[in-house]
């Protein structure tokens, strides 16, 4: 039994999944054969839609570029020009997080007043010698399972959910309802390819003004066991609709208190158009980090099977 530090009473008043499991795979723990099987059951037409962005090399929050692609040789190897096989390399460096490009968090990325998963200290989780010395983003190397869909912004008739409005757990009641331990949760805001309309934002806030999730959307899908959540855009919403308890409420929610890995700035358009077409909000999900020991989170192409 993990105890709530004194300072959480207001908020969020629960640990979520702290203590439940042995390990720091927290809501992982749910995704087992069955629950794979139950992805696979899912799929109707063997369509495959990948759900990334095209990685980006600039992100309005992070003031110098966040992704360099750069060839190494095309063709004649440097260090044996005379040699019979050409060859072409290249080197990719990318920051992690941020707005720009698709990825997938590890509970290491958030601590909530100090603490992070599973009531570890974050202090102790993380450090500039050693990266991610606990809950690093290796658990989710493979994670297959169910896909639950939602798209927010075409129930409400417009292109996308405007900057500083949030989805709201009434808009992904229905969709959460069937939601099996295990299950991945995704929403479509109509992000894919927004740029935020304010800027950069003030030191005071400094994601400037997006849409996301309300708050009590996590822990609704903590309560039914979702393995995993993904978004458009950044996940929460900005400014924070707790501002003055949490600026980023969903990501402390689900990585800190539930265990629930985060996917974020997918591209959902095209699986938006084919779900709706098909009439389907279900589906085959797979996402895989890069095996990043100590990472606090992987760029990743999340695919959808429908």
């Amino acid at each position: 039994m993990v105890v709530m530090p004194d300072r959480f009473q207001s908020w969020p008043g629960h640990t979520g999944n702290w203590g439940r499991w042995s390990n720091n795979r927290g809501a992982l723990n749910l995704v087992d054969n069955d629950t794979v099987l139950r992805g696979v059951a899912s799929v109707r037409s063997g369509t495959v839609v990948p759900c990334s962005r095209k990685l980006n090399e600039y992100d309005h929050i992070i003031p110098e570029p966040v992704f360099e692609h750069k060839m190494i040789c095309a063709g004649r190897v440097p260090h044996w020009p005379e040699r019979d096989v050409q060859n072409a390399s290249d080197k990719l460096s990318a920051w992690i997080h941020g707005t720009a490009n698709t990825h997938i968090d590890a509970f290491s990325h958030i601590g909530f007043h100090g603490v992070g998963f599973n009531g570890h200290p974050h202090q102790e989780m993380v450090s500039m010698e050693s990266g991610a010395v606990s809950c690093d983003i290796t658990p989710a190397l493979a994670v297959v399972t169910r896909g639950l869909f939602v798209d927010a912004a075409r129930q409400r008739g417009i292109p996308s959910i405007p900057p500083g409005d949030y989805v709201t757990l009434n808009e992904i009641r229905a969709t959460a309802d069937l939601a099996k331990p295990g299950d991945a949760f995704i929403v479509r805001l109509g992000l894919s390819a927004q740029c935020p309309e304010t800027g950069k934002g003030s030191e005071a806030d400094v994601h400037g003004t997006w849409a996301g999730l309300h708050p009590d959307c996590v822990d609704y899908l903590g309560d039914k066991g979702v393995a995993l959540i993904g978004t458009d855009g950044p996940g929460d919403c900005y400014p924070s609709p707790l501002k003055g308890v949490c600026d980023s409420p969903v990501h402390v929610l689900s990585l800190v208190f539930w265990g629930i890995h985060l996917v974020h700035n997918m591209d959902l358009e095209a699986l938006g158009k084919k779900c709706a077409d098909s009439n389907q909000s279900s589906f085959l999900f797979s996402v895989a980090a890069l095996h990043i020991e100590h990472g606090t989170g992987s760029l990743v192409t999340p695919v959808a099977v429908l």
